[in-house]
């Protein structure tokens, strides 16, 4: 149910492709569909570009991204949000949630009622899930 979510990693080249790998396997053992069909990553001039095709539905990562300051932050919520849709539309009941931010953030799988149990127990609020909250 825990993955590593680094977000720099994430924004690095190759690292939404490698956690998805990864996280296919996870997919799989709860018989949800987690297919690459295709992929394009560019990082030029300061300037990021990425699509991946899952499942046969295309997922735009970056469409001309030019601010280094939210770059990292931004990976993980298209990641997060990218895994979110394929539940909903697979009809699973888990989501996506974050703990922690940046170099320290995973991603953990729940069901709301796990989410609100650990939301309302007593660990500290550094290792409580965040619900995915889109910046757009």
């Amino acid at each position: 149910r825990l993955f590593s979510a680094d977000a720099e990693f994430l924004f690095k080249e190759g690292g939404i492709i490698q956690t998805l790998k990864i996280l296919k396997s996870a997919f799989d053992a709860r018989w949800l569909k987690l297919e690459i069909a295709d992929h394009f990553e560019d990082y030029t001039d300061n300037v990021a570009n990425q699509w991946v095709i899952i499942n046969e539905r295309k997922y735009v990562i970056y469409d001309g991204l030019k601010a280094p300051e939210t770059e990292w932050k931004i990976a993980t919520e298209r990641l997060s949000s990218l895994l979110n849709s394929e539940f909903e539309l697979q009809g699973s009941e888990e989501r996506v949630y974050q703990i922690n931010e940046g170099n320290d953030s995973q991603f953990v799988f729940l069901t709301t009622p796990m989410f609100d149990f650990l939301i309302s127990s007593d660990i500290e609020s550094e290792w409580k899930p965040i619900r995915y909250s889109p910046s757009e």
